[in-house]
């Protein structure tokens, strides 16, 4: 799936609650009517639709036509507001009897008061279902899985001395997908993201992985600023076939060098039409339905959002060692995603 023009319907990304809380920049790469708007993480995930499995924790109702969801994963919680124009997130809400395990698609939004120097992120539903508790934990898994394939790539991009378009075209070249390649340099030049945060979200990931597991009881705060911490090891993180093209590789690769000793190779990124795959949602024609419903004796706290349960997706207790060689090919929910809504406001 491609995202490369207005019309184009983008990849719904996984990611952690956590993340997506501490991130700030949000920006179009058009100026055309209905050109897509992207958040982005301080990792580098440029998201335009997110798709996540969590806990109902509670609904607010904002005012007459607009209610407010609190939808909890093992790091944290997203936030998302129904109104007039998402008439069946609305009603669902309004319905739901919190705690109830859900599933939510939807556009990724930030918001800064006007008194307020904070940036807030939301999740504008376009489906919201209540799943079983399997479905929460494959979500779980395959959000790990994503956030530690990205980090990967962020930290051989951290290590580089490009920055900024040459960096993106050097990632590009490099065989990154674009979306990633686009979202990795904004992020370091927004957040000035260190080494010490990119290992506090890889030590999130595995953290929620070992949840899953049964392994700990509850995933560590990630209680860093993008920009707080300074140089850290980063931990094992899954192999990658990612480079980091330098300019002079990637004019070497496109043909032979010019004659004219005096004159500089220019870098040359060929776009790149590959879609991320760990972090991608799933499309589907019809919608999620509750296996079994929770009580609220068997939910797990908001603070945790933890379960007993082992699904066959966490395997054998994931730490940082097997971190490596965590299997790609985890199970997706069945039958979830969202359609866009023709009468909403365009992006």
């Amino acid at each position: 799936m491609s995202d490369d023009g207005p019309g184009t319907r983008e990849v719904a990304y996984r990611l952690f609650a956590a993340e997506f809380d501490d991130a700030s920049l949000s920006y179009s790469e058009s100026d055309e009517e209905r050109a897509p708007n992207y958040v982005v993480t301080p990792t580098g995930a440029r998201v335009n639709r997110l798709f996540t499995a969590g806990v109902l924790t509670e609904v607010e109702r904002v005012n007459d036509e607009t209610r407010r969801g609190r939808v909890v994963d093992p790091s944290g919680a997203f936030v998302t507001y129904a109104g007039q124009y998402q008439p069946e997130a609305q009603t669902f809400l309004e319905r739901a009897e919190p705690p109830a395990f859900v599933a939510l698609t939807g556009k990724a939004r930030t918001f800064e008061p006007e008194d307020s120097d904070r940036v807030f992120t939301s999740v504008r539903p376009e489906s919201l279902n209540e799943v079983d508790a399997d479905t929460r934990d494959r979500w779980v898994v395959s959000a790990a899985e994503a956030t530690l394939d990205r980090l990967a790539v962020f930290a051989k991009a951290l290590d580089a001395d490009l920055r900024g378009d040459d960096l993106r075209a050097a990632l590009e070249a490099g065989g990154a997908p674009a979306p990633l390649a686009a979202g990795v340099p904004k992020a370091i030049d927004h957040y000035g993201t260190t080494a010490a945060y990119a290992e506090a979200v890889r030590r999130l990931a595995v953290d929620a992985l070992e949840v899953i597991a049964g392994d700990r009881d509850e995933v560590r705060a990630l209680d860093l600023a993008p920009d707080e911490g300074g140089d850290t090891a980063i931990g094992p993180l899954p192999e990658t076939d990612v480079t980091v093209a330098e300019p002079a590789a990637t004019a070497e690769a496109g043909g032979p060098p010019d004659e004219d000793a005096g004159s500089e190779p220019e870098p040359s990124a060929e776009e790149t039409h590959t879609d991320p795959t760990a972090e991608s949602g799933p499309a589907a024609e019809s919608e999620p339905t509750a296996e079994s419903e929770p009580t609220a004796e068997s939910e797990p706290t908001a603070e945790t959002d933890s379960t007993a349960a082992t699904t066959d997706d966490a395997g054998g207790p994931p730490t940082d060692e097997t971190v490596e060689s965590a299997s790609a090919s985890t199970a997706e929910p069945e039958s979830i995603g969202g359609t866009d809504d023709p009468d909403e406001p365009t992006d």
